[in-house]
C-alpha cells in the first residue's frame, strides 16, 4: 500500500493544480453565462464593466486554490516524510510561478505572488498540524 501512495504523491499535487485551472475557467465560464446579451461578443462578456473585476478574481482565486491543494494533497497522500514532501511540493510550484511570474509580468505577477503566498501559508499550517500531533516522519 505504501508503494501505490508513493506513486500518487506527484499526481496528487497535478491534480490539485488541474482544480485550480477549473475554478478559474468556471469563474470566467459563469461570467459569461449570466451576462446579459447586450455585453456580448462572440458569446464572450466583453463589454460588461465588471468583466475585468471577475476575471482577475477568477485568477486569483485559481491560483490560491492551485497552491493549496498543490501542497497539501501530496502532504496528505505520502505515508511518511510528510512535512518534506509539503516543502518539495510548496518548491516545486513557487519555480512554477517564478517562471510565469518572469515571462509573462503583465498578467502573471499577481496570481504568482497569491500562489507563492497561499503555498507558503498552507506549508506553515501542515507544519502546525504536523509538530501538534507529533507526526512528523
Amino acid at each position: 500500500m505504501n508503494n501505490i501512495r508513493w506513486l500518487l504523491t506527484i499526481p496528487s499535487a497535478i491534480g490539485g493544480w488541474i482544480v485550480g485551472i477549473l475554478v478559474t475557467i468556471v469563474i470566467y465560464w459563469l461570467n459569461d453565462g449570466l451576462c446579459p446579451a447586450n455585453y456580448l461578443l462572440s458569446d464572450h462578456c466583453v463589454y460588461a464593466p465588471w468583466t475585468p473585476a471577475v476575471q482577475k478574481s477568477g485568477l486569483a482565486l485559481g491560483s490560491l486554490t492551485s497552491a493549496f491543494l498543490g501542497v497539501l494533497l501530496p502532504t496528505l497522500v505520502a505515508p511518511t516524510y510528510r512535512f518534506r514532501i509539503a516543502i518539495a511540493a510548496y518548491l516545486m510550484g513557487l519555480a512554477c510561478a517564478v517562471f510565469y511570474a518572469v515571462a509573462a509580468p503583465s498578467f502573471f505577477a499577481m496570481p504568482a505572488t497569491l500562489a507563492a503566498c497561499s503555498g507558503w501559508l498552507t506549508l506553515l499550517r501542515i507544519r502546525s498540524v504536523l509538530t501538534n500531533h507529533r507526526v512528523t516522519h
